[in-house]
Formats: C-alpha cells, sequence, structure tokens
C-alpha cells in the first residue's frame, strides 16, 4: 500500500512500479500459502495476511517484495513512514511478522526482533542526524538512520545474513 503523501511524492511510473512489484509479492504469497489478503484498515498498519497457526505462526504478516537491495545483499528497514507515521518495522506496527520475499519464496522474521536487532546494529538514534537524500545507496549507509528529502520516513540497511538468526520461517515458492 502507497500512501497519498508517497504518491504525491513519487512520479506516476515509480508509484505504478511499486504497487505491482507489491501486488506480485502478496499474491506470491497468498499462493504459498493458500490465505487470502486482508482488505480495509489493516494495510495502513502493515498487515496484509493474518496466520492462525500455519507454520506454526499466529498474527498479522507484512509482505515485502523483493527489492533491487534484497538481491545485493541488504535489507531496508522502515521505522517512519513517508507520513511520519509508524514504519512496518516500528513497534507500533500492527504486523507481527515480515514476510521478505526472495528468489525461492518468503523469509518469515518476527518484527519485533527484526527491529531490536536493526536497533542494536545501527548506530544511535538521532532525528536531527538523519541523512535525507534521494537514492542513497546500501553500501554507503549501513546502519546509518537515513531518509529520504521532503519525506518524512526514516529507515536504514542492514545485511541480508542479519536476518539468519531470525527466520522463524522459510515459505518456499513453487514455479
Amino acid at each position: 500500500m502507497i500512501s497519498n503523501k508517497a504518491k504525491a511524492l513519487s512520479s506516476p511510473e515509480h508509484i505504478q512500479k511499486c504497487m505491482k512489484e507489491g501486488k506480485h509479492a502478496e499474491d506470491l504469497f497468498a499462493m504459498a500459502t493458500g490465505l487470502s489478503i486482508e482488505h480495509g484498515a489493516n494495510n495502513y498498519n502493515h498487515v496484509d495476511f493474518m496466520l492462525d497457526g500455519q507454520y506454526g505462526i499466529y498474527g498479522g504478516v507484512d509482505v515485502k517484495s523483493n527489492k533491487a537491495s534484497y538481491k545485493k545483499g541488504f535489507i531496508l528497514v522502515e521505522m517512519i513512514s513517508v507520513n511520519g507515521k509508524a514504519g512496518w518495522a516500528s513497534k507500533n506496527s500492527y504486523a507481527d511478522f515480515i514476510a521478505f520475499q526472495v528468489d525461492t519464496g518468503f523469509f518469515i522474521v518476527p518484527k519485533n526482533l527484526l527491529r531490536e536487532a536493526t536497533i542494536k546494529l545501527c548506530e544511535p538514534f538521532d532525528l536531527t542526524k538523519v541523512k535525507r537524500a534521494n537514492k542513497l545507496s546500501a553500501e554507503d549507509h549501513l546502519y546509518k538512520w537515513i531518509g529520504r528529502k521532503d519525506r518524512k520516513d526514516v529507515f536504514t540497511y542492514i545485511k541480508k545474513e542479519d536476518l539468519k538468526p531470525y527466520i522463524q520461517d522459510i515459505i518456499y515458492i513453487e514455479l
């Protein structure tokens, strides 16, 4: 789900690309799990699917599409959204788990463990020191708090390998 604020700041082509990638990831997750996507208010609270014991998991899942940074070995972790509200990894996000799409399927990671690990890996947070610019590379901003110019978001990059201790399950996609 892309907020109205993000839509106003992004090109129509970029919005369309992001929406298509997100929808594709959600469709693959639905196909792999046999679940239906949650509709309505949950989308702004970062819940795409509800698991009720499937894979030993209970709770809301936010699906993240396979980004270019993932393919390079980096994971973007959003703490504050473009609107300045709870990002998907924040303690106020309603998601219990994050499903990161990778080439073979999805890594299922408990959101709170991801958030705590990310905070420990990063420099101490200071909103006044968040670097703001567009197209900041993961390589140059690993474990640093960054955000995009003219937006309120705050995120960082961690290494994909940093997720390994926290992966609760891997859901494979059969193509």
